[in-house]
């Protein structure tokens, strides 16, 4: 049994290495995108968002199956379902409050919610 947790353990911590997993790489996007924002650049804050989303949406996928590893095959279908599309949820949800805040920007916003429901559709 506890040969079988060490290797859980080692696997989540070899998510997180860039080395197991190129992808977390560009997880040195998101302090590059916080710079942006706080500069006020938004077109290199959108643009370093979309690279720092993809190693983060790849975490929470991982950890979401670890999770439901150990959860059970009825929460762990839960979990997976749930957490599956957070990544589309979170994009749709910012967008809106976006949208609500900034009346210049409201038609673009929910032109990006629109396409990230089509593609969670399509995907």
């Amino acid at each position: 049994m506890a040969e079988h947790v060490e290797h859980h353990h080692h696997s989540v911590l070899d998510a997180f290495n860039p080395m197991h997993n190129r992808l977390n790489w560009l997880l040195a996007a998101v302090p590059i995108t916080l710079f942006f924002e706080f500069q006020h650049n938004l077109e290199m804050t959108f643009l370093f968002s979309m690279i720092a989303i993809m190693p983060l949406a790849f975490l929470m996928g991982h950890a979401t199956e670890e999770i439901a590893l150990r959860a059970g095959e009825n929460l762990g279908g839960l979990l997976n379902a749930t957490f599956g599309n957070a990544v589309e949820i979170i994009i749709a949800g910012l967008a809106l409050w976006t949208a609500a805040q900034h009346a210049d920007q409201a038609e673009i916003m929910i032109q990006l919610v629109q396409a990230s429901l089509i593609g969670s559709i399509l995907g």
